[in-house]
Parts: C-alpha cells; structure tokens; sequence
C-alpha cells in the first residue's frame, strides 16, 4: 500500500490489489499514508496455493476494473 499511495501522490496511476480478508486494512493503510480516498481492488480470497486456472479465474475478474482505475475512471459497481 505505502509504495501504491506513494506513486499516486507522484501522479503515476496505480492499482493495489488485496484478498478479500484484508481490504478493511488496505483502507486504514490509505488512510494512515494520507490518500484516504485511494481505491483498492478486492480479489477473491484465497488466492496463496491455489491452483493456476482458480486464480487466473479470480484475476480475469478484475482486470477491466484495473484498466478503469489506471484510466482514471472508477472500477464498475
């Protein structure tokens, strides 16, 4: 998160990407390094061990709405 929001405040569009289970902490990091208004995006938990076509599965879901977020655009609801 600390090198995401860093960048951010240096004008280079970024996308932190979490687990379900610790977005409520990526959110108090944006906070803590002052850009409380940054946006994560939530990954399906797990993703550690398991197995490639799962994750490619889990990852394919979001990668529109990284395309958005690094176009300056928010991800779809």
């Amino acid at each position: 998160m600390h090198d995401a929001i860093e960048l951010e405040k240096r004008g280079i569009p970024t996308v932190a990407i979490h687990t379900t289970v610790f977005m409520n902490s990526a959110d108090a990091h944006a906070r803590a390094f002052g850009l409380a208004d940054y946006t994560s995006l939530a990954i399906e938990h797990p993703v550690n061990g398991r197995p490639a076509d799962e994750v490619r599965r889990k990852t394919d879901a979001i990668v529109e709405d990284v395309v958005r977020i690094l176009m300056g655009s928010e991800p779809a609801p």
